[in-house]
């Protein structure tokens, strides 16, 4: 009897077994196999919530309207899966990802591979249920995927048309001649900063209600000297837009997204071109700003805390740490360019300086990456307008190059680079090349360089060793400027950066200023 009962015991105990090894490998088969497609055209008579932003600035091909299955936002908040996804009719991808950041659990961005082609990037994002994302395969060419309506139910793929997005060489050297006429070469505005692009304006730049001032050097900082101690090369970036920028981007949802994949985007472009660099996302907000329909006017106003928003911007950057401010406002056909920055143009700190602003159908494009290449102190190719000025350093170009194959000669350029060509996701650096031929050189063209000595100096702009801008608010009440380096005149602020190398005082509207 005893002798049963251990026999049926041991099979009891085999049983189990087996059926936890089955239960296992079913586990893992599961989990190897890709997802059944998970996008659908958008179905008959449903009406279309409207075009993608691009689109509506024909810089888009091959757009169509889709829906996506809302289980394509939980899959991707996992660690790592795989996923299999129709974007393009009869072309279906598995993708294999990794979770690259983690919010919180209904926030995600992932980055994988396509199946069977190497050297692709997918980056896609998973934000409160709804979904973004890009495609690049290894020749250079972008998918994507974005919202279309403020539920974040439709969706919209297309290709980025790089030959629509090139500006047309014969503005560039209509901006040139004219920037010539304003900068001759080797003056620039700010002693070691620069907006880019270079639109003809004063050589120097008035603050308002001081007709006196300028941002130019006036003289040496009475303030004592500190040792720059450089962190991480981890920059901070605080994200703004504008209620239009919003309502462009299909909403909240979308706009969120959009913010998202530029991240992932912009970290991508970092990681494969070889820096040591990240940019972290900190916050995000919503502005009550009325965008001028001048990027450059944008970035000043910004800048300098003119209006009764603007200073406000000032607080939420200190509020936040944040090294770097973008401001996202709606396009405007005014903008031939649609970007623009303050650039280095000098291994020295300018927190000061630290804003870029972008129109909103393009920082999903390369734009955005491009901006703050230029608060990085990355300038264009040499031969692209406002190519004269050195960057951070005399190397700190962008590049553009040919590749000739089967007889027909097809041109590529780098992130800081102007057209004409294809814009690969790379900075410029002679370790990098694409399909043999090096994106850059030693002599003018090494982004890469300029950033991993750079984005130390900037990632502690507000959050390290080197320390935000010094607020000291006046009290003098003088009309006229003292000879004491200090600026005299009732309601302003004056913003000193002490550096062992920066001998200069800036000026800005206090923070409770509305003129």
């Amino acid at each position: 009897m005893a002798e049963t009962e251990q026999k049926a015991g041991k099979l009891g105990f085999y049983a189990g077994l087996t059926a936890l090894i089955l239960l296992l490998i079913l586990t893992l088969v599961s989990w190897k196999t890709p997802t059944q497609d998970l996008v659908k055209p958008l179905a008959a008579g449903v009406p279309l919530a409207g075009p993608s932003a691009e689109s509506t600035l024909g810089i888009t091909k091959n757009e169509r309207a889709v829906t996506l299955d809302p289980r394509i936002a939980e899959i991707l908040l996992q660690e790592k899966g795989t996923i299999n996804l129709e974007l393009e009719p009869g072309r279906k991808l598995v993708i294999d990802f990794e979770r690259t950041v983690y919010e919180s659990p209904n926030i995600a961005s992932v980055r994988g591979e396509i199946r069977g082609i190497p050297g692709s990037l997918v980056l896609l994002e998973s934000y409160k249920g709804a979904v973004a994302g890009e495609i690049t395969y290894p020749d250079g060419r972008r998918l994507q995927v974005q919202i279309t309506d403020r539920d974040g139910k439709q969706h919209v793929v297309f290709q980025l048309d790089d030959d629509k997005m090139v500006v047309d060489h014969a503005l560039h050297e209509h901006f040139k001649t004219e920037m010539h006429n304003a900068f001759p070469e080797g003056k620039v505005p700010e002693g070691n900063i620069i907006s880019q692009p270079q639109l003809p304006w004063n050589q120097t730049v008035p603050v308002p209600g001081m007709p006196w001032f300028t941002t130019t050097l006036i003289g040496t900082n009475p303030w004592p000297q500190m040792t720059n101690v450089y962190g991480p090369p981890v920059v901070s970036l605080m994200v703004l837009y504008t209620p239009q920028a919003e309502d462009q981007l299909a909403g909240l949802l979308g706009i969120q997204t959009r913010i998202r994949l530029a991240m992932s985007q912009i970290n991508a472009c970092l990681e494969k071109s070889g820096t040591s660099a990240e940019i972290r996302l900190i916050h995000t907000e919503k502005i009550d700003y009325t965008a001028s329909g001048s990027l450059n006017n944008d970035l000043l106003t910004m800048t300098y805390g003119v209006g009764p928003v603007m200073p406000e911007v000032h607080s939420l950057r200190l509020q936040h740490r944040a090294d770097l401010v973008s401001l996202i406002v709606e396009s405007s056909p005014n903008n031939v360019m649609h970007g623009a920055s303050w650039m280095l143009t000098d291994f020295v700190p300018a927190p000061a300086f630290g804003f870029n602003v972008i129109e909103a159908p393009y920082i999903n494009s390369s734009v955005w990456v491009h901006e703050i290449g230029h608060n990085l102190g990355c300038n264009h190719a040499t031969n692209d307008v406002g190519g004269f000025i050195n960057g951070a350093f005399n190397n700190s170009h962008g590049y553009r190059f040919s590749l000739t194959t089967n007889q027909n000669t097809y041109n590529f350029r780098t992130i800081m680079a102007y057209g004409p060509g294809r814009r690969l996701g790379y900075f410029s650096s002679p370790s990098n090349n694409f399909y043999g031929v090096p994106m850059g050189n030693n002599t003018v063209a090494n982004n890469v360089y300029t950033i991993d000595k750079t984005a130390p100096m900037v990632g502690t702009y507000l959050g390290g060793g080197y320390g935000p801008p010094y607020y000291m608010t006046n009290t003098s009440t003088a009309s006229t400027p003292p000879s004491n380096n200090t600026i005299a005149n009732d309601g302003r602020t004056v913003i000193r950066l002490p550096s062992s190398r920066l001998s200069r005082q800036l000026i800005r509207l206090p923070m409770n200023t509305s003129n």
